[in-house]
């Protein structure tokens, strides 16, 4: 997953050396005044936007009536990667790049390395961070910097076919332990694995480790990193995939594609762990299963305990290239961080402002594709459990490319996974020193 920007890792590094070398063109870190914030959004100016939420267009019509002297510019480049690649090739360049962009937050360790983004702290971004779940703001707080304003999040879930586990008389599992024997009783039951397990994909697997605090990766935001893929807790982890993949409770496809979605209609398999915006996932590509879903909080480790993990999520960040940076971070608040606005968008991105998450609103609402339960309230309870104590590598996409040749491989075959969690390890550290990393 994500070979192709494997390799971008080089070109940001080269990127550092040349803004670095160039930082004082860039220098932008005295405290913005509200006299400029004046100046800065009567003055005519566009703005430019990557993203690929296409949703969020009417509330950027919104923020040009409120800010007439300011146009601003959606474009979608290309999703994730295609975005990403474009923005390492405007940084090296010099030119062509947007004033904001979203950014997935396993990205931003990366971006700061390279030091393409702005640190938002002098425009007083730090007075808002008690308003955003914790988790979502730790991660856009990368080596003491506040680098992005968190725009959505993606706590794990179990969605979960109802009338399956109904038929083979089995309750929703609250911990671990109890998913092995449910998973083992509808197997026996019903031939269905609880679950799919994609090898190709290594967001769902770190989100279990950010669940049992196992912290595999640290970054200090320059040239130290730590990684720890084979300590007690990510045995843990291993030993559970391990015992569902071997007894044939779980499946390992490659998901989101056709025959993925197919084989929950076939109960081929019958539970999906994602993150909370997995539900879009099924109301549009499986409608005629309306009411057979139900979505419960991911098991826990021990029944006293109340922590979640994620699969991440995504911030908008301002590239330090932005001649138009105030306005930029003005936009940035408008959409991500003004409760009525981050409300309109409430159902097509899950948010990360604890005032919406909180709101009446938000939490009465009642999901007809999960049987009219309150799924909202269920995704903000967990939202607010998510693990903050977890940090990103500088080059995820090595990470997530190995994770292919290593655990994704060992779950293909059928292996013990708990070796190819060190060889994952060995991999990265490897990798992390040959490109000049200090590796703890």
């Amino acid at each position: 997953m994500k070979q192709n920007t494997a390799m971008r890792l080089g070109v940001g590094i080269l990127a550092s050396t040349l803004i670095l070398s160039t930082g004082a063109a860039y220098a932008d870190d005295a405290p913005i005044t509200q006299a400029d914030i004046y100046k800065a959004m009567s003055t005519p100016t566009t703005l430019t936007l990557w993203s690929w939420a296409s949703f969020i267009t009417p509330e950027i019509a919104e923020f040009e009536q409120k800010y007439p002297a300011i146009k601003v510019d959606l474009v979608n480049v290309g999703q994730t990667q295609a975005e990403y690649t474009k923005i390492s090739n405007a940084v090296m360049s010099g030119t062509g790049g947007p004033d904001l962009a979203m950014m997935d937050y396993l990205e931003l360790p990366e971006f700061v390395l390279t030091g393409a983004l702005q640190d938002l702290t002098p425009y007083g971004v730090a007075a808002n961070k008690d308003d955003y779940t914790s988790s979502s703001w730790q991660s856009v707080t990368v080596g003491g910097q506040v680098v992005g304003v968190p725009q959505n999040t993606a706590p794990l879930v179990f969605f979960y076919r109802s009338d399956v586990f109904s038929d083979a008389g089995v309750a929703v599992p609250t911990t671990w332990a109890d998913f092995l024997d449910a998973a083992a009783t509808i197997k026996a039951k019903t031939g269905a694995a609880i679950i799919n397990i994609d090898p190709g994909n290594a967001d769902a697997i770190l989100g279990m480790l950010r669940q049992i605090r196992a912290k595999p990766f640290t970054y200090d935001g320059k040239k130290t990193v730590g990684v720890d893929l084979s300590n007690g807790k990510v045995k843990q982890v291993a030993d559970l995939l391990t015992k569902l993949i071997q007894s044939g409770e779980a499946a390992t496809d490659p998901s989101l594609v056709d025959d993925w979605y197919q084989s929950f209609v076939r109960k081929k398999y019958v539970g999906w762990v994602a993150g909370a915006s997995g539900q879009n996932n099924l109301i549009n590509t499986l409608p005629t299963q309306t009411g057979l879903w139900r979505v419960a909080p991911l098991p826990q480790w021990s029944a006293t305990d109340n922590v979640d993990g994620s699969t991440g999520g995504s911030a908008t960040v301002i590239l330090k290239a932005s001649q138009h940076k105030i306005a930029a971070y003005e936009l940035s608040q408008f959409l991500f961080h003004d409760e009525k606005i981050v409300a309109e968008g409430a159902n097509k991105a899950f948010p990360t402002v604890k005032a919406v998450l909180n709101s009446e609103s938000f939490l009465a609402a009642q999901s007809p594709y999960f049987g009219n339960q309150l799924a909202n309230k269920l995704y903000a309870d967990v939202a607010k459990t998510v693990n903050p104590d977890f940090e990103y590598l500088p080059f995820m996409s090595f990470v997530n490319a190995t994770f292919n040749t290593t655990v994704g491989q060992a779950m293909t075959s059928k292996a013990d996974l708990f070796p190819a969690f060190k060889d994952w390890e060995a991999q990265i550290k490897e990798y992390a020193s040959q490109q000049g990393f200090t590796v703890k």
